[in-house]
């Protein structure tokens, strides 16, 4: 990364406003999570650019994610007054991450009333609608996207998506039929409709959908990789393997399938054969960053805690802000009480980008606890049980951290209830023995 730099730097040397090398460089210190050098680069080509746009978001973001919210507000601002739409875009993004709602929508509404026609404005309006559970609203955006661009699926496939969501599944497969005779090949909508067919408890639909596909085009793995899809989710995962190795062999860029079957193969256990597939799916596409998060995933399953570490340090070289990566690499070190500052990072870096996620919030509670910080521990862990009461290693994990603050009968109740949940949960045996413990 030295000579990268140097040369990106000797790039800046001779045209100073050329923005590419400083969010080159940028990048790569992020990906060595070095945020205060990358923050350094940014300010460089604002103090050259002020009104650069991409490095006033970028910049905005990466304060965000370190939680420098004051920071973050006076770029998100400065974006929004360069007067170009995706400065808009980005404030209205910032307050609905914050929960307010009323100023993003109030940010929308004043780039909408400059131009109306602005399709991702007016999408992003509705999709705050959708989050406030403004249901009307919403819908009533989608419909003015359809009347805006009648020749395009888009604003069907959103809608379709809204009457889904709130389960009217009739009005939602109507919109996706209108988007499909607009647009007849869109794969995407197509798995959707099927995936709606799955909701309603109508496999058989599914199925119907799925063969359609193969019928109509029998040389593309798209339906048998789709079939392969709706036999998973009946567990039907030997008919499943079948048709993504189909699927698999009519391309060779076909990464999604191998991964499919991988995914199938590490819940049976099976880790070799879940190594081999996910292998495949990185020669098909080495630039995905899933297929090394599931190798980690198995390597950990194997105890080979090194080479997990490793694919999951992969996967987020190629996106830093990969969040089941990064929370992954974060509890792993936790667990081996290793590289905890790192862990910190790390662990923050997931919770700002997903705040409400409870593995996410458990991780970092751990990440504490392990660092010896049980007050702050016990408050991040409580809010991970809040966020997924039914899941026995986050009690387990609040559990310990009830008795480190000599709260004996809250942990107590916390292992009981563990227990309750699964008496085969990673932690029930030593869950077992603490709780035998306090009863004495």
């Amino acid at each position: 990364t030295s000579s990268a730099i140097s040369s990106f730097e000797h790039a800046i040397s001779l045209v100073p406003k050329f923005a590419a090398p400083y969010m080159n460089i940028a990048a790569i210190y992020i990906s060595e999570d070095k945020n205060d050098k990358a923050l350094e680069q940014y300010n460089a080509l604002l103090r050259v650019d002020p009104d650069n746009l991409e490095a006033l978001i970028a910049s905005a973001s990466l304060l965000e994610r370190n939680s420098r919210d004051t920071e973050a507000f006076d770029r998100y601002a400065k974006a929004k007054y360069t007067n170009k739409p995706a400065g808009y875009m980005a404030l209205a993004a910032y307050y609905v991450r914050k929960n307010d709602f009323r100023h993003g929508i109030d940010t929308l509404k004043e780039l909408l009333a400059r131009d109306q026609k602005l399709i991702e404005a007016r999408d992003e309006l509705a999709a705050i609608y959708v989050k406030k559970n403004s249901i009307k609203e919403a819908e009533a955006e989608y419909k003015k996207i359809i009347s805006l661009t009648p020749d395009s699926p888009f604003g069907h496939n959103r809608l379709a998506t809204l009457y889904a969501k709130a389960g009217d599944y009739a009005k939602a497969i109507a919109e996706l039929n209108e988007s499909l005779k607009i647009k007849p090949e869109q794969p995407e909508i197509i798995s959707a409709l099927a995936d709606i067919h799955i909701k309603k408890n109508d496999f058989k639909g599914a199925e119907d959908i799925a063969q359609q596909a193969i019928i109509t085009k029998p040389k593309n793995g798209f339906g048998y990789h789709l079939m392969g899809d709706i036999l998973s989710k009946q567990k039907k995962y030997e008919k499943a393997l079948q048709y993504y190795e189909k699927a698999e062999k009519m391309s060779r860029n076909n990464f999604l399938s191998p991964i499919a079957a991988g995914n199938i193969y590490l819940l049976q256990g099976k880790t070799t054969k879940a190594i081999e597939a996910y292998k495949r799916a990185e020669k098909a596409n080495h630039r995905y960053p899933s297929v090394y998060f599931y190798q980690g995933i198995v390597f950990e399953r194997m105890g080979e805690k090194n080479r997990a570490i490793e694919r999951y340090r992969k996967s987020l070289s190629l996106n830093p802000e990969y969040v089941p990566a990064i929370n992954n690499l974060a509890y792993l070190y936790s667990e081996r009480q290793e590289r905890l500052d790192e862990a910190s990072r790390l662990a923050q870096r997931a919770k700002n980008l997903v705040p409400k996620d409870g593995a996410i919030t458990d991780t970092m509670g751990w990440v504490y606890y392990k660092k010896g910080d049980y007050t702050k521990a016990l408050t991040l862990l409580k809010e991970a049980a809040s966020l997924l009461p039914d899941e026995p290693t986050i009690r387990y994990h609040l559990g310990l951290a009830y008795i480190k603050n000599g709260m004996k009968d809250e942990a107590r109740k916390e292992f009981e209830g563990a227990l309750k949940m699964a008496s085969n949960f990673p932690e029930a045996e030593e869950a077992k023995k603490i709780l035998k413990g306090l009863n004495l």
